[in-house]
């Protein structure tokens, strides 16, 4: 078994910001899956994503944020925290995503699963992935694998930063 630990984005934090944006907007995308992952290819069997990170929100109606996990241009899992609390400053988020490669080829299979979770003054507020079934990408390709955000409300306050988000590959 081979396992690789490596930064998605190794910039400093505030560039791993996304604030007042009501588009979605990538801020991690430094990894580049291996390509020709064929039948029988052992390279990138499952990948690990992990983020700390802190959300600042408007102190009335932040409105909803959505986060995703991309490869490519196809979207692997999306979590939603409908009721953002509001108020708050530099919240403790984490992040905790699990991607594992089911099939390979032109019809290549990931399977992903995960949550993330906002820390509101010792509450968790937890959005989750949860995809009952896999999602179809030609592994043939390279792909950035990326996370992305989305908030509702394009307001100064609202924010969410991941800091140092890391990526553990293995096969």
């Amino acid at each position: 078994m081979n396992i690789i630990t490596r930064f998605l984005n190794i910039v400093v934090p505030s560039q791993n910001t996304i604030a007042n944006k009501t588009t979605k907007s990538t801020i991690s995308d430094a990894y580049v899956t291996p390509q020709n992952q064929d039948s029988g290819s052992n390279s990138g069997n499952y990948y690990a994503i992990k983020s700390y990170g802190y959300i600042t929100t408007k102190a009335s109606s932040p409105g909803s944020l959505t986060v995703t996990i991309n490869l490519g241009s196809t979207v692997l899992g999306t979590m939603t925290f409908s009721s953002v609390p509001v108020g708050l400053t530099n919240a403790g988020i984490n992040l905790e995503v699990f991607i594992v490669r089911t099939a390979t080829g032109s019809s290549g299979a990931y399977s992903c699963q995960g949550q993330m979770s906002i820390n509101n003054g010792g509450t968790l507020v937890v959005a989750s992935i949860f995809n009952s079934s896999t999602i179809t990408i030609n592994t043939r390709n390279p792909n950035n694998l990326a996370i992305a955000a989305q908030w509702s409300v394009a307001d100064p306050t609202n924010s969410v930063t991941f800091a140092y988000p890391i990526m553990v590959e293995g096969n």
